[in-house]
């Protein structure tokens, strides 16, 4: 068999898949990664995902890989649609190239300064948006991974009777 490389999506697809558990643990910890992924900002979402993945006796790799749907590349496209439905939400709805332009300045410029100049109606509609898309998202992962899950493990499972029987 083919040996997959580490930074290929597939082998991690594989990792989380073939880790010790019922697809139920694998799904726990996939939803609450994909819940941290959303709701809290990009640099401190594993330090979260990890404790969330272990209160709701998830996987903690599933939850990990979660985080990282949020990188250097989506973020410019994730960020601005979140609080734009945020802003929705508190009932102060932003203009989309405002909060483009303002967190463009923020990735390019990180500091506690630039953060502070956000204001507070656009952290409240990160947020209220983050919730919102989080919510949503852990809720079909979670059905998305435990079906997976359980897939692979029917078919692993197949997969090692059937040796059984050729070697009888």
């Amino acid at each position: 068999m083919k040996r997959l490389k580490k930074h290929s999506v597939i082998y991690w697809y594989h990792k989380i898949l073939r880790e010790r558990g019922t697809p139920d643990f694998i799904a726990r910890g996939w939803a609450a990664g994909l819940f941290v992924n959303f709701f809290i900002p990009c640099f401190f979402q594993v330090i979260i995902a990890i404790p969330l993945a272990f209160v709701f006796k998830g996987s903690r790799i599933a939850a990990v890989m979660a985080t990282f749907i949020s990188n250097n590349f989506t973020i410019p496209f994730l960020y601005p649609v979140q609080c734009y439905i945020g802003g929705y939400l508190i009932c102060k709805p932003l203009q989309y190239e405002q909060i483009k332009t303002v967190l463009s300045e923020i990735i390019t410029n990180p500091s506690y300064g630039s953060i502070y100049q956000l204001g507070m109606h656009l952290m409240l509609a990160f947020f209220a948006g983050g919730a919102l898309l989080g919510i949503i998202s852990a809720i079909f992962g979670y059905f998305i991974a435990h079906r997976l899950a359980a897939e692979y493990q029917q078919k692993r499972h197949e997969r090692r009777i059937l040796k059984r029987q050729i070697r009888l």
